[in-house]
């Protein structure tokens, strides 16, 4: 249930920013996201602020200059 709110959420972020490869970039946000571990995540949503850290997440990644996007 969280990964397809996620999923949404992050193409909302890159419907907006007009990212090439949707797909890609929310795949590649998702990795970022589950590599810090489930219990980071849950802490995160019990404190309402997944919704934050992953369009801090998504940001970062279309600034980055190693970043495809």
């Amino acid at each position: 249930m969280i990964v397809k709110d996620l999923e949404i959420y992050i193409s909302n972020i890159g419907k907006h920013y007009r990212v090439p490869s949707l797909d890609d970039y929310k795949q590649e946000v998702l990795l970022i996201l589950f590599e810090k571990g489930n219990d980071f995540i849950l802490e995160l949503k019990a404190n309402d602020k997944l919704k934050n850290y992953v369009y801090r997440i998504c940001v970062l990644l279309l600034y980055s200059k190693e970043g495809a996007y």
